[in-house]
C-alpha cells in the first residue's frame, strides 16, 4: 500500500511526518511500532 502510494505520488513527495497509534492491546514498546520509529527518525520524519 505505501509503495502504491509512493508510485502515485512521485519522487518529489517529501513525507512531513506519520502517525502511528498502538492497537488496544499494544504499546508503545511493541515491536513493529519501535523498528518504524527507529527506521524514520534518523530521515527526520
Amino acid at each position: 500500500m505505501l509503495a502504491d502510494a509512493a508510485e502515485t505520488l512521485g519522487p518529489h513527495v517529501k513525507v512531513a511526518g506519520l502517525v502511528l497509534t498502538p492497537g488496544a492491546s499494544t504499546g508503545r514498546d511493541q515491536s513493529t511500532l519501535v523498528a518504524i520509529d527507529n527506521a524514520l527518525t534518523p530521515a527526520g520524519v
